[in-house]
């Protein structure tokens, strides 16, 4: 997605344990995470850090990512026919100075029946997306309808993220850096 924008960069996973305190509620959580992880990363000369996280959630909780199998059709099953909010939040950094920013999607699930979901989990194993899913690719037929940007479900909010970097750096420009 950064690529196809011109952007030149280099991935590096942070490894940093996706824990937070157990009071934060909804983007609080997404945006601690990406903090979190954007701090854990060393950058090179004056290089621009994104970190990004993405919360499910649903009914007031937060829907991690499933441990097992069971877990995942656990999840699914909960999803189905249901309204949840997809939060993805992004902390670009930059030296010592840090932007944080989310935004949020309504998805709406399809009703869906339990071959769909062990077929989904069997073929995908989800085990490292907050919900057991991921709407890009064929996770798309999980979905009836969205409300806000599919890049927000699928975890990079890459108009927000073009449009504030861009911002950043015309302004550290002006500063000289």
């Amino acid at each position: 997605m950064l690529e196809d924008l011109g952007y030149n960069f280099s991935i590096v996973n942070s490894k940093v344990q996706e824990n937070h305190p157990s009071h934060l509620k909804r983007e609080e959580i997404a945006l601690f995470l990406s903090r979190l992880k954007a701090e854990s990363i060393s950058a090179e000369n004056d290089s621009i850090i994104i970190g990004a996280d993405t919360v499910v959630w649903v009914d007031d909780k937060s829907l991690n990512k499933p441990f097992d199998f069971n877990q995942a059709c656990e999840m699914l099953k909960f999803l189905s026919g249901r309204m949840h909010e997809v939060i993805t939040a992004v902390t670009l950094r930059q030296n010592e100075k840090t932007h944080s920013f989310y935004d949020l999607t309504k998805v709406y699930f399809a009703d869906l029946s339990d071959k769909n979901i062990t077929d989904y989990v069997n073929e995908f194993q989800p085990f490292d997306k907050a919900g057991a899913y991921g709407a890009q690719e064929l996770g798309s037929f999980l979905v009836d309808h969205i409300n806000g940007s599919l890049d927000t479900v699928i975890g990079f909010p890459l108009a927000l993220v073009d449009r504030l970097a861009g911002r950043l750096l015309d302004q550290l420009d002006r500063l000289g850096w």
